[in-house]
């Protein structure tokens, strides 16, 4: 390293923010490609994994499908206020969608 340029910490910070803009642009472009995937949290992770979290209404597994191409489904367990259900995931390398199967009252009814 120069002993007059960024150091090791300021590379590695500006490497991250980098990432981090890159999968926030990511983010923004999906929403505006696919108006009407809907999603009740987003975040990035530090590694640049977008983590999205959808609740199952109508179609929104459908519109979810739709707007991540290339993807793998998977159904995992998810924690809720009462314990655990069941949730489709929508997978690439980098985004993971969570749609939550809608909550059904005894007899499975909504």
């Amino acid at each position: 390293m120069s002993p007059h340029g960024p150091g090791e910490t300021a590379n590695t910070y500006a490497t991250a923010h980098a990432l981090f803009a890159d999968r926030l642009a990511e983010v923004a472009a999906l929403f505006i490609s696919f108006p009407r995937v809907q999603a009740t949290s987003i975040s990035i992770t530090p590694q640049g994994r977008i983590e999205i979290t959808a609740e199952g209404i109508h179609g929104v597994l459908r519109d979810w499908v739709h707007a991540v191409p290339a993807h793998r489904t998977s159904t995992a367990l998810v924690s809720t206020t009462y314990g655990a259900d069941e949730a489709d995931v929508i997978e690439t390398d980098h985004i993971r969608v969570t749609v939550r199967r809608p909550l059904a009252k005894p007899g499975g009814a909504l």
